[in-house]
């Protein structure tokens, strides 16, 4: 176990540093052998904010396209809708229209999910630390918080450019709680880009 793990750290550094260098088909191979589907869907994710930071836009949108097709539309797991919103955070600066539309998608499965922890609060110990009086606990140390902040983060970065869209993607989220926390980013970025 522990020479797998330094095999992959060492494929991870082969792969930063072909990154850094712009060696795509490199950095591709590299990524090609790591074994989570969730973490090549970030670094081709980070690889593509960088390509897209240097002007080069079509590779940016390969790399984004790669990456969501590594693990699909609908996320199985709290990794997948982590790699969804960094996803969704690369293509902020490219196509915002496709940001927007991932996030929505997400707001779509934490309503899913955290009907599912409303409905097992009273059940599970575990599910207890989302809601609280039957209010969700919209705090950053849970995998749901966490997502809905990142997220939140994304329509922020969208609302130095366009105020409308992000807010009417919060509107997805189905609980007015959980709503508050990127209406409050999105002012945020707002008010912050129409400063002198």
């Amino acid at each position: 176990r522990q020479r797998a793990e330094m095999s992959l750290n060492i494929e991870r550094q082969s792969f930063y540093k072909a990154r850094e260098q712009k060696k795509l088909d490199e950095a591709r191979a590299m990524l090609s052998r790591l074994p989570s589907s969730n973490e090549r869907a970030v670094l081709l994710s980070q690889m593509a904010t960088s390509y897209a930071g240097d002007g080069d836009k079509a590779t940016a949108l390969q790399l984004l396209a790669e990456a969501q097709a590594s693990i699909g539309d609908r996320a199985r797991d709290y990794g997948q809708l982590q790699a969804q919103v960094e996803i969704a955070r690369a293509y902020v600066q490219l196509d915002p229209m496709r940001s927007a539309s991932i996030v929505e998608t997400v707001f779509d499965q934490v309503n899913e999910l955290s009907g599912a922890a409303l409905v097992l609060s009273g059940f599970d110990l575990q599910a207890n630390q989302y809601f609280r009086d039957g209010e969700f606990v919209a705090y950053m140390g849970t995998p749901l918080g966490n997502i809905i902040f990142q997220s939140s983060q994304v329509l922020g970065s969208m609302a130095r450019d366009d105020f409308n869209n992000p807010r009417h993607v919060s509107d997805r989220l189905m609980r007015v709680e959980m709503r508050l926390m990127p209406l409050l980013q999105i002012a945020r970025e707002a008010l912050s880009s129409e400063a002198p």
